[in-house]
């Protein structure tokens, strides 16, 4: 029996309906294959669960060899999750735009050890990475009083801010750094939100989207990209392992003929490129996508689109849709390894795996917790 059948009949067996406010206790997950012990790495998520009284929220993760998912209670809607590189054991949750707060999770103790609140007008859009060394944290920020996007530097031990600089755009969403371990590729979505006024869009007639290279040391605009409809919405980024980055759109004119939803660009091109698709795929993404993600070798990437009911597999040698699926709400979505498969969340609380290779489906897990944009592998951590 190889890892993955492994894996696979451990979790078909087992499904837990997790309803804890607080941590069930959790032992890390031990595999064997070929003689080697090998840790199950968790999926962790921030994940939402509605009630009679209103939602609540949570930093979720499920083991997949017991089939129990565990959650922590939040303070407010987590959207991109990060491993602390320097922190062993630590979790942060980035606040859903237009957050105030993002917060730090001791895994081991099975707490929030730290809420860090924005500086006063700004707020959070949601996103973060680290530099190379794990020493600075930049957060993607909306300066909501002038109107303009941040990009602020923070310690990222104690989540000081040392410094900011200019997005080159309003409402920069998703960031990344490169692997020249100095560039940092921001999505400018163009979307003005304020604090007060929740998530509406205050200027969907004159927003003005674009993809921007930016040096982290300086600040400086290295490149800046835009597409041919200022309508859509550069939202989350997926970046190769050669520095191919795809950007996952969202359309926010009106909904009369389908537009495309995903853009490549190469590192060095002259311009953003639409991936062909048939109309019948991109009419079923509904003006929509929320995930995006690279498998290891940067030859296939996924794209969810939730209100298409819909999840994308696209070739980057083939600059081509290259498969579909259909599954119920899909959000979010990364590559495994250990699966050796794409892993799909969806809001109605399903986790599945994709296999590139033989195109198969898995159902991983089902919950009453509603899974949201981007989920990860606890990699490193350890649990008590």
């Amino acid at each position: 029996m190889n890892r993955r059948q492994f894996i696979s009949k451990s979790i078909s067996s087992s499904v837990l309906y997790g309803i804890s406010a607080g941590f069930l206790g959790f032992n890390t997950a031990q595999a064997f294959t070929s003689g080697t012990q090998e840790t199950v790495l968790p999926i962790i998520s921030a994940t939402y669960k509605k009630t009679m009284h209103g939602m609540n929220y949570f930093l979720s993760w499920f083991d997949s060899v017991s089939g129990q998912q565990f959650n922590l209670a939040i303070p407010f809607r987590g959207h991109d999750i990060l491993l602390h590189p320097l922190k062993e054991n630590t979790i942060l949750v980035i606040g859903r735009r237009p957050a105030l707060q993002f917060c730090e999770v001791n895994l081991k103790k099975q707490s929030i050890s730290q809420i860090v609140t924005s500086a006063h007008g700004l707020h959070f859009y949601g996103h973060a990475c680290f530099s190379h060394d794990g020493k600075i944290i930049y957060t993607s920020e909306n300066d909501y009083v002038r109107g303009l996007g941040r990009i602020v530097f923070r310690n990222s031990l104690d989540y000081k801010v040392l410094s900011s600089f200019d997005s080159y755009g309003i409402g920069p969403h998703d960031i990344k750094l490169l692997s020249d371990e100095r560039t940092l590729v921001v999505a400018n979505g163009g979307i003005k939100t304020h604090p007060e006024q929740l998530r509406k869009k205050l200027n969907l007639s004159t927003m003005k989207p674009n993809l921007s290279y930016i040096d982290s040391l300086n600040g400086e605009l290295l490149k800046q990209y835009t597409l041919d409809n200022h309508q859509s919405s550069i939202r989350h980024l997926a970046v190769s392992n050669n520095d191919t980055v795809v950007a996952a759109l969202q359309y926010q004119g009106e909904h009369k003929q389908p537009v495309p939803l995903v853009a490549i660009h190469e590192r060095g091109g002259l311009r953003l490129k639409y991936p062909e698709v048939d109309n019948k795929n991109l009419s079923r993404m509904n003006f929509y996508t929320a995930s995006a993600a690279f498998n290891p070798e940067g030859l296939i990437y996924a794209v969810t689109s939730p209100k298409g009911n819909l999840v994308t597999f696209w070739g980057t040698k083939e600059n081509k849709l290259i498969y579909s699926i259909d599954l119920q709400k899909p959000y979010g979505v990364f590559f495994d390894k250990q699966y050796e498969a794409f892993i799909i969340s969806t809001s109605k609380g399903e986790l599945y795996s994709f296999n590139p290779v033989n195109n198969r489906v898995s159902l991983l897990n089902t919950s009453v917790f509603s899974w949201d944009n981007h989920m990860t592998s606890v990699k490193g951590a350890s649990f008590a």
